[in-house]
């Protein structure tokens, strides 16, 4: 399937099931009216498909799943997504099966840098793949603090970062 636009889907989405043979889904656009709640792809009965899927366009806000994997077992590569429901923030993947290798324009791999707020939030300077995990505040040391954060570079290589700061916010490290 390449250069498909998919409209008036029902809330299951596009059906893939278990005995496809995927050779090719390229250029493929979700656009509405799509009903809210739906789901784009939608991997619904299991199988063990370890496949490529480019140039996907999830450009509709009613779109919850973009990509439903609860019951794949293979590997899936989503490779030049866009839309305003792309990426690892709209999939259903409790198997970590789905990899988006261009989601994000981060730090490429490389270090980050950045701040934490008064309210205990972390601010980096990288796109959305830059991630702060974990905040800790060392009372026994002025109370400086320190923020876990990574930049993720697909499934298989991310890049962690400690950075400790004073209690005004300076970066120490």
């Amino acid at each position: 399937m390449t250069r498909t636009v998919l409209q008036r889907l029902t809330r299951d989405g596009f059906k893939i099931a278990n005995s496809a043979t995927i050779n090719i889904i390229s250029s493929v656009t979700f656009q509405g009216p799509l009903l809210s709640g739906s789901t784009a792809f939608n991997f619904f009965s299991g199988g063990s498909f370890v496949s490529t899927l480019s140039y996907i366009t999830f450009g509709d806000s009613n779109i919850a799943v973009n990509v439903n994997a609860s019951s794949l077992s293979g590997r899936l590569t989503m490779r030049s997504d866009a839309g305003v429901r792309s990426g690892p923030p709209f999939e259903n993947d409790p198997a970590n099966v789905v990899d988006w290798p261009d989601f994000g324009a981060g730090s490429g791999g490389g270090t980050f840098s950045g701040n934490y707020s008064q309210a205990g939030g972390a601010i980096f300077d990288g796109g959305s793949d830059d991630r702060a995990m974990a905040l800790a505040v060392d009372t026994n040391n002025g109370n400086e603090v320190y923020a876990v954060g990574f930049s993720s570079q697909g499934n298989s290589s991310n890049q962690w970062v400690l950075i400790r700061y004073d209690s005004n916010g300076v970066k120490l490290s």
